[in-house]
């Protein structure tokens, strides 16, 4: 098993800058509408819209920075996360302190990023699936937490197959 996954150089320059380019050109529209416009209704709808958007899609990435680690090692008692976006901070969980795993397939969903949750210290960590060797991460990560996280774990892996493996009516 590798001691340190990481993300691929695409998926790391998506990850820090993906909201910069839309960012921009939001702001660039904003701008655009505030020194061009009548401030009749419409141009307020739109001033208002693109603001709005703005502010939704940094929110989202501003959480995404705080909690995606680009670089993680497990040990054999925890998980470590460094290296996230524009910080020096480290993440330590213990597989044990792990309540809860959300997220991606934990949700029904065939791909994307799962959570681990530490509730007892209020801690969240966000992986996602695109990191390198994904399957034995979480493998590993099934295999070291609680039992009762690891059952609850299974169990909504298991509704996925379910509704994956419902046939087709054919005609």
């Amino acid at each position: 098993m590798p001691e340190k996954f990481v993300y691929p150089l695409v998926y790391r320059l998506f990850y820090t800058l993906g909201s910069l380019p839309f960012s921009l050109l939001l702001i660039f529209y904003i701008v655009q509408i505030f020194l061009t416009s009548q401030f009749d209704t419409l141009h307020i709808v739109f001033l208002l819209l693109g603001i709005s958007l703005l502010l939704l899609l940094n929110r989202k990435f501003i959480k995404l920075y705080k909690n995606l680690p680009l670089e993680i090692s497990v040990k054999d008692d925890r998980i470590i996360a460094v290296k996230y976006f524009l910080s020096s901070k480290s993440n330590e969980i213990l597989f044990s302190e792990i309540t809860g795993l959300s997220g991606g397939i934990f949700d029904g969903k065939i791909s994307g990023m799962i959570m681990l949750i530490d509730e007892k210290q209020n801690r969240q960590m966000v992986i996602s699936d695109r990191i390198k060797n994904f399957n034995v991460l979480l493998t590993a990560i099934l295999s070291k937490v609680n039992k009762a996280v690891y059952d609850e774990a299974i169990s909504k892996i298991g509704k996925l197959k379910k509704i994956n493996s419902v046939p087709l009516k054919s005609k």
